[in-house]
């Protein structure tokens, strides 16, 4: 009469199958079992614990490897609480990880619109600066500057980004003056929200726009903002600015670029 356990019944009993036990036989985490004289592998209680602690320690998160040293030879029992102490260590950060996931979706739900902008350092510090100077601000403008930034925040950007923003700000906060005819400009831009490209008050704020800039061109000394220069960087932070626009802030901003480009082939051709 048989005594010992067949593969089939050993996988059934442990919750693996034929395959995982003869896996973890090739790898070593079983010892070569006994066959019967016509060939079918053979286990025992002993075989059957060791099978039963290898998916245990698995279902704690070790790998393979980590089963096999705690298993090994000689290892102590400190051994293994060393590693369920670093693995606790990881589920600890990971929990911390999954609460933060959370706190943003809950954020997010928490909108009016999903859509809305989310966090911005950049925005936080326009914010420091010049948050006197938007009191009585029109709510779609400043939310439609928070987007803008917030958008461009979620990238690594090489490091003059946050110097050109820095220096950008702090100019307007000692030019209160300028910035806040920005800011009349910049509400005009925002009421096209809405409007369709078409609508004659889009050509009337891309001539403010340049009235306003040839009012105060930029002095040298702030240097050319990182989305005006002629490389693939610059031109991908421009189509993320206008991403936050609606079709006619986009129509906007190209007659300005076709009036520029007019004016330069003018100039070429004087």
């Amino acid at each position: 009469m048989r005594e010992r356990l067949r593969i089939g019944e050993v996988a059934r009993l442990v919750g693996v199958t034929p395959k995982t036990v003869r896996y973890y036989e090739k790898i070593g985490l079983l010892k070569e079992v006994d066959r019967s004289g016509s060939g079918y592998r053979l286990y025992s209680a002993d075989d059957l614990l060791r099978l039963q602690r290898v998916r245990k320690l698995q279902s704690l998160g070790l790998s393979l490897r980590q089963v096999g040293s705690v298993l090994g030879e000689g290892r102590s029992e400190a051994s293994l609480r060393d590693i369920l102490k670093a693995l606790r260590a990881g589920v600890d950060s990971e929990i911390g990880s999954l609460k933060e996931r959370r706190r943003l979706l809950d954020e997010m739900l928490s909108r009016d619109e999903l859509e809305t902008a989310g966090p911005s350092p950049t925005f936080e510090r326009a914010m420091e600066l010049l948050g006197k100077h938007l009191v009585g601000l029109d709510e779609k403008t400043l939310e439609q500057e928070k987007k803008l930034w917030s958008i461009l925040d979620a990238f690594e950007w090489p490091e003059d980004y946050d110097q050109g923003n820095e220096r950008l700000f702090r100019y307007y906060a000692d030019h209160p003056g300028e910035y806040r005819d920005l800011l009349v400009v910049g509400e005009r831009l925002s009421s096209l929200a809405d409007l369709p490209e078409d609508d004659p008050r889009v050509v009337e704020v891309a001539e403010e726009l340049v009235a306003y800039f040839e009012k105060y061109p930029p002095p040298e000394y702030l240097g050319n903002p990182p989305w005006t220069a002629d490389d693939p960087t610059g031109r991908t932070m421009i189509e993320l600015m206008l991403s936050s626009m609606s079709p006619a802030q986009q129509r906007v901003m190209a007659l300005i670029g076709e009036w520029a480009e007019a004016g330069e082939k003018e100039d070429a051709g004087a």
